[in-house]
């Protein structure tokens, strides 16, 4: 693995060419960072006005030292993919499962993105693991500065909260982000208080999620992205939900993190969801170019063992499909027919509702 790279303020680089068939990132080292806020559910929901929601300052996503080593699609900078969602459809799944998250973080009212997935415990988002903490590799010597006042706004439009606002009870990401800042585990998922009529998943369904996913397939493959754009692109204010349809360009030499384009979201679409055949398979973690300026690539998170292991810390998996795990482990000598029988397992349908 790579040494960390800091967290500093603006996005990567820029246009070197090089292959766009790198492999993801090796495996992570064990571990999971667990939290859980200490703040109640109506405190929480007090806390966010909608003057509070309107100030939330977009969190700056990370630099990547592998930004930029996939090619830009040509003349992309020229095309606009980038579009508003229809706000007839807000209340309507799979729309509405996404939606704004709200967070305090280092002392600042922020904000980021982040999509309902299938769970057991039918309650979690995932976004990326730069919404939920300060790593405590560049946090100045105060160790891991993790998140309070966490609340998710489903299909947020414009200071209407259609579902209300969930707030998160406990939140994870792989140890190797929240202690060393490494990149290539940018993962966060954060599992939420009910609402008024139960779990969220039961109220407005899920997308479903997909792990370990083989290099080979993502070749050609289009992707959805869900988020809430505020900088540094005119007209982006966080208030209203944006989607790409953009095409997989490879993936980021060093970390390892997949790469799509054309796209222009950037500051506040972090831990958007990046959606394929109704399953998320990546969340917004950084811009692969050099400047924000003109940046039509985006750089996700590989779903890795590092990553299920935050989904599955947090009431993610079945017994069942815990056990189905272990099969594949015990049955498959070979490590290639363990990692296909694994991520088998791995993927998680949709849940409309």
């Amino acid at each position: 693995m790579n040494a960390p790279r800091p967290l500093t303020s603006g996005v990567a680089i820029a246009a070197v060419s090089l292959l766009a068939t790198a492999a993801p990132a090796a495996a992570a080292p064990a571990g999971v960072a667990v939290h859980e806020p200490d703040q109640g559910a109506a405190a929480v929901r007090s806390y966010w006005t909608p003057e509070r929601m309107r100030a939330a300052e977009p969190i700056e996503p990370p630099a990547s030292v592998g930004a930029g080593s996939v090619s830009e699609p040509a003349e992309s900078a020229a095309i606009a993919p980038d579009q508003e969602t229809n706000p007839a459809l807000d209340t309507v799944f799979p729309q509405r499962v996404h939606g704004r998250l709200f967070v305090v973080l280092d002392g600042r009212d922020a904000t980021c993105s982040a999509t309902v997935v299938d769970s057991e415990g039918r309650d979690l988002i995932v976004t990326a693991g730069h919404c939920l903490v300060i790593p405590g590799e560049v946090s100045g010597g105060r160790g891991i500065i993790f998140a309070s006042q966490v609340a998710f706004v489903p299909a947020y439009r414009n200071d209407v909260r259609p579902f209300g606002t969930y707030v998160g009870t406990r939140f994870a990401t792989p140890r190797v982000f929240a202690q060393s800042a490494d990149i290539a585990f940018d993962f966060g998922a954060v599992e939420l208080a009910p609402g008024p009529t139960g779990p969220i998943q039961d109220a407005l369904g899920a997308r479903g999620i997909a792990f370990n996913r083989s290099v080979r397939s993502f070749r050609n493959d289009e992707f959805e992205i869900y988020g809430y754009p505020a900088k540094p692109e005119p007209g982006y204010d966080g208030e209203r939900m944006i989607v790409c349809f953009s095409q997989f360009q490879g993936f980021e030499r060093f970390t390892g993190a997949p790469v799509i384009g054309p796209c222009n979201q950037q500051e506040g679409s972090s831990g958007g969801g990046w959606v394929r055949n109704g399953r998320v398979e990546s969340v917004v973690s950084h811009a692969g170019c050099a400047t924000p300026t003109g940046c039509t690539l985006i750089s996700g998170s590989y779903f890795g063992e590092a990553e299920f292991r935050v989904y599955r810390s947090i009431g993610g998996i079945s017994s069942g499909k815990s056990k189905r795990l272990n099969r594949c482990n015990k049955q498959n000598k070979k490590k290639s027919k363990r990692l296909r029988c694994r991520a088998r397992v791995q993927r998680f349908a949709a849940d409309p509702r």
